[in-house]
């Protein structure tokens, strides 16, 4: 049986995505409901998809990133908002990349489409009243498919996590992110593009 997602009503603004609440049952059967709890402060919610060379690259940093802040009540999910990814091919992703984060599968694309995700990867940091407090990439590593950096110079995702725990403004709240387009059929096909043209096959 797919995992599957309950989510309840948010309000828009221009530039910030109001979250109440989201319940969702992860790809081994796991019930989840993050701001249920008070010693909850953050959750991370990152886009992702198995044949995104550049979501795959990341995914040491943000297994890493999330046990370092697991102690002071950040949440993480990844989120497959592929309509072709099954959960038997999301667990086999989660092994082959020893993923230890939460899996969800949104098949009805209805957490993507409720934050606007445009990539994978693209990370969201939402606080426990609702408010997108970050959206972008996880670092600067990628300056464009297939070209990058040989260390980052800004760990976007890292430094903004940061801020929200010490009570202080993320100070750049938003950030391009480099990967691959979100597929919505029910529109052009993909997300904005701008200058991404180069789909998932593009290797890193």
């Amino acid at each position: 049986m797919a995992s599957f997602i309950v989510l309840l009503p948010m309000q828009l603004s221009h530039a910030v995505e109001q979250v109440r609440d989201w319940q969702f049952v992860d790809i081994t059967g796991k019930k989840h409901a993050p701001f249920d709890s008070k010693k909850t402060k953050a959750l991370v919610a990152v886009f992702i998809c198995s044949d995104c060379p550049i979501a795959n690259y990341f995914q040491p940093s943000l297994r890493d990133m999330a046990k370092k802040y697991e102690a002071q009540g950040v949440r993480f999910v990844l989120i497959h908002s592929d309509l072709e990814c099954t959960r038997k091919a999301a667990k086999k992703h989660a092994k082959e990349y020893a993923i230890t984060i939460p899996v969800v599968l949104d098949h009805k694309q209805e957490m993507a489409k409720q934050l606007k995700a445009e990539f994978t990867p693209e990370a969201f940091v939402i606080i426990p009243h609702g408010e997108v407090r970050y959206r972008g990439r996880i670092n600067d590593m990628y300056v464009s498919y297939g070209k990058k950096r040989r260390a980052p110079t800004r760990n976007d995702l890292d430094e903004a996590i940061a801020a929200i725990l010490t009570g202080r403004e993320v100070l750049t709240p938003k950030t391009k992110p480099v990967g691959c387009p979100i597929f919505y059929p029910e529109t052009d096909g993909t997300a904005h593009l701008d200058d991404h043209s180069e789909l998932r096959s593009k290797t890193n």
